[in-house]
């Protein structure tokens, strides 16, 4: 936080309170979480919101979105975690494991009978970093045996505020 305070406030007045103090420990314990998650992948939890054709009234694909659920936090928002893995490269960990569970998922649902033409995923301005990022999702989607047209990925809000 003082890092933070010295390259974005300079010749700021910072008052730290308790409340920032509960929430700078917060984040503490949400990064911990983080990294207990990518050692122990049952924590990370995948939820699949549907994407329905309106002209037909199908669904045609869904949404995997990242969950983290901890034994003394609790169930993690979102907006709680993604930033703060994103800021400790510790998102790249996470779509790796949130992308094998997407397709195992995938596997479980034939070709033939499965309404969904694919399911999309996220990925974070973090994962365009590693330079092996496209290597990495093929390794993972060829281990798991899933079909690469089944899986689709988009870009992060992140990324594109980045490029601004």
């Amino acid at each position: 936080m003082l890092l933070e305070i010295k390259t974005v406030r300079k010749r700021s007045l910072i008052v730290y309170t308790r409340e920032s103090a509960i929430d700078h420990e917060r984040k503490l314990n949400i990064i911990s979480v983080l990294r207990e998650s990518i050692k122990h992948p049952d924590q990370v939890l995948v939820h699949y919101q549907p994407i329905y054709n309106v002209k037909t009234n199908q669904l045609v694909s869904a949404e995997a979105m990242m969950r983290i659920e901890d034994r003394f936090l609790g169930y993690l928002q979102p907006d709680e975690f993604i930033s703060l893995a994103e800021q400790t490269g510790l998102i790249v960990h996470l779509s790796q494991i949130v992308l094998a569970k997407v397709c195992r998922f995938i596997k479980q649902i034939p070709d033939e009978i499965s309404p969904l033409n694919h399911i999309a995923m996220n990925l974070s301005g973090e994962d365009f970093e590693s330079k092996t990022i496209g290597k990495t999702l093929l390794n993972i989607i060829e281990k798991e045996g899933v079909k690469p047209k089944r899986i689709g990925f988009e870009i992060t809000e992140s990324v594109v505020l980045q490029s601004y």
